[in-house]
């Protein structure tokens, strides 16, 4: 009651044309004068000036020259349910009491509810919904409608088409939050060997700073669903662009100086993995980190003694290309996912380990990081897990079908890298050979074979030991050093 009638004592004095004494507007409204007092002083701390101003002796008259800077914007109809939207957006999906919303508008309530009709219209247009509750209001919807909305009513992205636009354009813009933003942008950018291209660098770089203004204003970001969470095969595909949202998250809580969801990182790997980046390296660099990923690959290969195929270098040398231009610019980029892939991959990791410090050493290149070093690792579990070329290999053994089967099990579980072809206690190896739907690449026998091929043949029991183990790694090892 009290507030409504502070709106109409302010109404009153804005339709007055001249001074009104304490004592006509304590008459008008049935108060007392110090009431009078008490409420235009309450009325003036909330405006930088006093917007209503007082000659001792004649009265009090309303200062338009404060009114106008103050409120002209916000008095309309439009700009007013805007105000409103860019509060609730803000604070979206928590809700607002009407007093913290309206108050500084001194409208009445069949305004206010006139002006829930038409910001309803305005948000249906994101897919968002207003929902008012007894005294309060709240915007409904989803955290991705929602953070549409903000971008382009509170930044005006549909009229931004650089970032110095949203400067201009944007209402109460933080510049050192902008600035912040335009940092992880760049850092975004270096670390992924290009430039974000319009409008994908606009996005994001708003993306960072509304969400600086909502945990700054509200202390929280919460979701208006449940919290979501990235895919691993999503991830693992994307892992650098990953590790540089990752970073960006921490660099956002470091800034200020409080934890936010990790779902954050969803939503910024959202923007950026859809993100288009314009090629900047000149061709000396393609040709070095086709090269190198030759390296990787042949080095990885024996090491492993598993035969990774050539038709990987497209993808890799991509890779490749940008780790070197990170290497030259000095940026460190943290591999989101290294402890999991050292110890998930183990034996790929520590090839990838030992590659990396003996092309470091060829092409004396800076240091390459495990964090690097993990990112490459990644590539060929991918490729492992694929299918890798396997070496065909053929078992004799004399002692019956099942003995030999029971050892191309066991061969299987030992050596994946060997794909058994076939089996047989038939001694013929020339009729093997002839008979045989794929090439054989090795022969492994239980006993000692007459007959001289070109093929290598490894002696084994039918129990395989750990010795035979070891002389079939070998084997294997050579198998593919030759091809």
């Amino acid at each position: 009651m009290k507030k409504e009638k502070m709106k109409e004592l302010l109404n009153f004095l804005l339709h007055s044309t001249d001074y009104v004494t304490s004592e006509q507007l304590a008459k008008r409204f049935d108060i007392s004068k110090v009431t009078v007092i008490r409420w235009i002083a309450t009325i003036n701390q909330r405006y930088d000036q006093p917007i209503i101003i007082s000659e001792r002796g004649v009265g009090y008259k309303i200062n338009y020259g404060v009114y106008l800077r103050n409120t002209s914007p916000i008095d309309e109809e439009e700009d007013r349910c805007l105000a409103v939207i860019r509060e609730l957006l803000l604070s979206a999906p928590k809700a607002k009491r009407l007093d913290q919303i309206y108050d500084k508008f001194f409208v009445s309530e069949s305004v206010i509810k006139k002006d829930q009709q038409l910001i309803g219209k305005k948000l249906a247009r994101y897919g968002l919904a207003l929902k008012r509750h007894a005294r309060s209001l709240a915007i409904a919807g989803s955290e991705k409608n929602v953070r549409a909305a903000i971008m382009e009513i509170i930044l005006n992205l549909d009229k931004a088409t650089d970032i110095g636009a949203i400067e201009s354009q944007a209402k109460d813009i933080d510049h050192l939050d902008l600035k912040f933003a335009i940092k992880q942008l760049e850092f975004a950018s270096a670390a992924l060997g290009g430039t974000l291209q319009y409008p994908y660098n606009v996005s994001f770089l708003s993306h960072i700073y509304v969400l600086l203004s909502r945990a700054k204003k509200y202390k929280t970001v919460t979701l208006t669903a449940k919290s979501k969470e990235l895919k691993q095969e999503k991830i693992l595909d994307q892992l650098e662009i990953y590790s540089v949202c990752k970073q960006i998250f921490l660099n956002i809580e470091q800034y200020l100086g409080m934890k936010i969801s990790s779902s954050e990182i969803y939503y910024l790997f959202d923007y950026l993995s859809s993100a288009r980046l314009s090629e900047t390296s000149d061709v000396i660099v393609h040709e070095l980190a086709e090269q190198i990923a030759k390296d990787y690959i042949s080095l990885v290969s024996q090491k492993l003694k598993v035969l990774f195929e050539v038709t990987n270098l497209a993808e890799l040398s991509s890779h490749i290309q940008y780790m070197l231009e990170r290497l030259e610019k000095n940026i460190l980029l943290t591999n989101a996912l290294l402890e999991e892939i050292s110890m998930e991959y183990k034996e790929i990791y520590e090839a990838i380990l030992d590659a990396s410090q003996k092309i470091v050493d060829k092409y004396n290149l800076p240091e390459i990081s495990q964090d690097e070093s993990g990112f490459i690792a990644l590539y060929f579990a991918k490729y492992l897990e694929l299918g890798i070329k396997k070496v065909n290999a053929y078992v004799i053994c004399t002692t019956g079908l099942g003995t030999s089967k029971l050892l191309a099990v066991k061969i299987k579980q030992t050596l994946p890298t060997i794909n058994i072809i076939g089996m047989s206690a038939n001694t013929n190896i020339s009729q093997t050979l002839a008979n045989s739907p794929k090439k054989i690449d090795l022969l492994i026998s239980t006993i000692p074979l007459e007959e001289v091929i070109d093929i290598p043949v490894v002696l084994v029991s039918a129990i395989l030991t750990s010795r035979d183990i070891v002389s079939l790694n070998n084997a294997v090892g050579e198998v593919v050093n030759e091809k």
